[in-house]
């Protein structure tokens, strides 16, 4: 006579139990494969969390597909041509028309893809030699901003006082 063992807890034999806990292993990777996809497909679709990170991935997507997205679609940007526009030139440059500023100043952007940074950038003439530079240089890497002051004067040899106390002396002028 054949005897069967069986487990006085769940009435199910030996054979039962392994083949139950093979299904929950099987359904455990299966919930382990799918947390995973997800993931992964969250990284991937990643979507910018502030204007900066918009700006440099809205940028790099025009450049790689030659679409004229993001700047390059304002009516107040410098129109050039997207198509000569390579995402291995390593950079992209893009500026305000100048009627669209007041007389004296600029606005412009340059994204390092290389770098991963962008920079942006406003100058104003004060007088015909000085110009004032403000410049913030965003690192998408570790999501930081700084900020430069300058003075750029045409009559000094190197053409730029970095110092905050020479700036101000410039700007009560």
């Amino acid at each position: 006579m054949k005897t069967i063992d069986i487990n006085s807890s769940t009435g199910k034999t030996k054979k039962q139990n392994s083949k139950t806990r093979l299904q929950q292993y099987i359904m455990l990777l299966a919930i382990l494969f799918i947390t995973v996809a997800t993931i992964l497909i969250l990284k991937k679709s990643y979507t910018p969390k502030n204007i900066f990170d918009e700006m440099y991935y809205s940028e790099i997507k025009a450049s790689k597909k030659q679409e004229r997205i993001g700047f390059s679609n304002m009516e107040e940007i410098v129109s050039r041509d997207r198509n000569r526009t390579n995402y291995k030139e390593l950079y992209l440059s893009e500026e305000y028309k100048s009627n669209v500023l007041n007389d004296g100043e600029s606005l412009g952007f340059l994204f390092l893809f290389n770098k991963k940074s962008a920079d942006i950038t406003y100058a104003i003439r004060l007088v015909d030699h000085i110009s004032l530079h403000i410049r913030y240089d965003y690192c998408v890497s570790n999501k930081t901003l700084k900020n430069y002051i300058v003075i750029h004067d045409e009559n000094l040899s190197n053409f730029t006082v970095k110092n905050k106390q020479a700036i101000r002396t410039y700007l009560n002028r």
